[in-house]
């Protein structure tokens, strides 16, 4: 399996480059998302993650499949989670994200 890195862009290049692993994300979302009480994270099985970052072009974006409480506003529930995530990314990591997909595959009664 390739090792797939973003770089961060210092503004002092002689201080070197600064690459985070794809997992690094990964477990940021989670625990993003595990902090919300209407929503959880998908199961996984050991071929499929529910959890999905893909760098491209130096360009971070990721598919994330959410299971939901039943009877929430879906649309402000998913809304909310992306503008989360994307700040999180930010503050820990200073990465502006660019695409973030919630993917609801289920609901929870």
């Amino acid at each position: 399996m390739a090792k797939e890195y973003i770089v961060i862009n210092s503004q002092k290049q002689s201080e070197g480059l600064i690459a985070l692993s794809k997992h690094v994300i990964e477990s940021i979302v989670k625990h993003s998302i595990g902090e919300e009480h209407d929503c959880f994270i998908a199961e996984e099985s050991p071929f499929r993650s529910s959890v999905n970052c893909k760098i491209v072009k130096n360009r971070l974006l990721i598919a994330v499949d959410v299971k939901l409480k039943y009877g929430i506003n879906v649309n402000e529930i998913c809304e909310n989670l992306q503008d989360k995530i994307k700040s999180v990314i930010y503050l820990m990591t200073e990465i502006d994200c660019d695409d973030i997909k919630m993917n609801v595959v289920g609901f929870i009664f």
